[in-house]
């Protein structure tokens, strides 16, 4: 987690959106891994919102997409599926600036 937020940190300082979506899959993973569900289904709504930035849904990581829906299908095992959709569309509403500074330094979801 502490190295997934470093680069969030960092990329945010040079507006690389591709290196911050895949520091978002690596984030949302390993906060998964921890059982801190409501906030790796939170990180995964802003990978979802920084991945359209990109311009296509996880484009060039195949290799990074077990890992990614497994995590997901963890989350939708443990939280349910109305509940994580729930968390994902919240944090994908938020403000792409706001929902960096959140994942890079964790706490409380951003308001709007």
């Amino acid at each position: 987690m502490e190295h997934a937020r470093a680069v969030l940190a960092a990329k945010r300082h040079i507006g690389d959106a591709f290196g911050i979506a895949m520091a978002l899959d690596a984030l949302a993973i390993a906060l998964c891994d921890r059982g801190e569900d409501r906030t790796a289904a939170h990180t995964v709504g802003a990978r979802l919102r920084y991945w359209e930035t990109v311009g296509h849904p996880q484009r060039g990581t195949p290799e990074v997409a077990s890992l990614r829906d497994e995590c997901e299908a963890r989350l939708v095992r443990r939280m349910g599926r109305t509940e994580y959709a729930g968390a994902v569309n919240e944090a994908a509403r938020r403000d792409t600036r706001a929902l960096l500074t959140w994942a890079a330094r964790g706490g409380p979801l951003p308001e709007g």
